[in-house]
């Protein structure tokens, strides 16, 4: 997971290129820019696919790099969205994990001592 890819210098995108060509996976997220495939060389690979998110849309045309357009109404909601395959694009809401937990654990416990999620307390 790479946050900001399109900020990283060069010898770091050709440490992320040699692992993804051994076989690593990788998920980058970078500002979109008509620069961003000069800035980030292994979007080259996810633009070839069609496939990938675009959060918090602000201008119609942040689906580009996808093939797709964006009808904007409002301004973006954080953790809201599309899906972009090369059938089109699906707008979803990416869930954000509260604060402590981590796959595996017990959920935290709450301010009121229940073991409850925080978003389910009354």
């Amino acid at each position: 997971m790479v946050d900001d890819a399109d900020t990283l210098p060069a010898d770091v995108h050709q440490v992320l290129s040699g692992l993804v060509a051994r076989g690593a996976a990788a998920v980058l997220s970078a500002a979109p820019g008509p620069t961003l495939m000069a800035r980030v060389p292994l979007s080259l690979q996810a633009r070839s696919t069609g496939r990938g998110f675009v959060l918090a849309p602000r201008s119609p045309s942040d689906g580009d790099f996808f093939g797709a357009r964006f009808d904007l109404d409002a301004p973006p909601v954080p953790g809201r969205g599309y899906a972009c395959d090369p059938a089109g694009a699906v707008e979803v809401h990416v869930a954000r994990a509260a604060p402590g937990w981590a796959p595996g654990c017990p959920p935290p416990v709450s301010p009121t001592g229940s073991a409850r999620p925080p978003w389910a307390e009354p």
